[in-house]
């Protein structure tokens, strides 16, 4: 059943708020780009192209969220690991594709695939940096990785 751990649970089988609750760092962030989709008039960074500043900025912000999303359902206990990785990525990209059909109805916003992609690429490198971050310092359950 898509690799659930069951932690957390009450003595009648339900996660507690508190697992929930690990989330709450990528809802923020969430908001944090649900917000910025809104803006028309993004901030310009001299001598370099608005092109630029807009893909680095979407991989940027889904590279954090998607980092945030991993760390908090390793956290909640609700997935292992592959499936959390898998999850949390598809979940990011979902975040993507939503923004990405939100710009479209907005005045002085455009839907772009480029945008969609530089989000995925973003989502992948976030939670594989979350996943590698986790074992690194041990919160996997495991010892941290040796190199």
């Amino acid at each position: 059943m898509l690799g659930i751990v069951q932690t957390h649970d009450d003595q009648h089988g339900r996660r507690g708020w508190s697992a929930v609750a690990r989330l709450l760092p990528a809802l923020a962030w969430l908001a944090v780009i649900v917000a910025l989709t809104a803006v028309s008039d993004l901030p310009r960074v001299p001598g370099v192209s608005n092109d630029a500043v807009e893909l680095g900025g979407h991989f940027v912000f889904f590279a954090v969220l998607a980092a945030l999303v991993q760390v908090g359902l390793r956290h909640a206990g609700w997935f292992g690991e592959a499936s959390r990785l898998a999850v949390a990525f598809l979940m990011v990209v979902a975040v993507g594709f939503g923004t990405e059909v939100l710009q479209a109805y907005l005045p002085d916003r455009e839907a772009a695939r480029v945008d969609l992609a530089a989000d995925a690429l973003g989502a992948w490198i976030g939670v594989l940096g979350g996943a590698w971050i986790g074992r690194r310092r041990g919160q996997d359950g495991r010892s941290p990785v040796s190199e």
